[in-house]
């Protein structure tokens, strides 16, 4: 009788694999092998990096106690996703000020809208956040700046 002949593994190639952040069974990349065997592996649907296993890990409720515990990206800190958060908001307003078509050169005496695009001689292009009689509050890539224009 043969033996069923085993899939060839090799390192960059794909594979099924059981994904714990995933919960369930999907593609993965081979980054590491052990002795013909894919050691671990990087999910292509979340991007996670774990050991390589057929199944589901039996670390939760109702499993053997003695397995190890599968290890989980770090979270991040409020400050970290506060930080993210603000260089997101900062690639979005580069973008948007790089696309604009109706920038308006500042002058000092002008009238402004929340929404315009200016383009300031020191500052550059900025997007106007708040616009009062006497002051206007205008989002620059250097930060926000309040600006007199009475």
């Amino acid at each position: 009788m043969t033996q069923p002949e085993q899939p060839k593994f090799r390192v960059g190639h794909e594979s099924d694999a059981w994904c714990g952040p995933c919960k369930r069974i999907s593609a993965h990349i081979v980054i590491a092998m052990v002795d013909g065997i894919p050691k671990q592996v990087l999910c292509q649907s979340c991007g996670s990096r774990h050991n390589y296993r057929l199944e589901a890990g039996r670390s939760g409720p109702g499993g053997a106690g003695g397995s190890k515990p599968v290890v989980e990206s770090r979270k991040l800190s409020p400050a970290e996703q506060h930080q993210r958060k603000k260089q997101e908001e900062l690639v979005v307003l580069s973008k948007e000020l790089a696309a604009a078509t109706d920038v308006r050169p500042f002058v000092r005496r002008e009238v402004y809208k929340a929404g315009q695009i200016i383009e300031h001689p020191e500052y550059g292009r900025g997007k106007v956040e708040n616009a009062r009689r006497d002051t206007i509050m205008v989002r620059f890539s250097s930060g926000l700046k309040s600006l007199l224009i009475s």
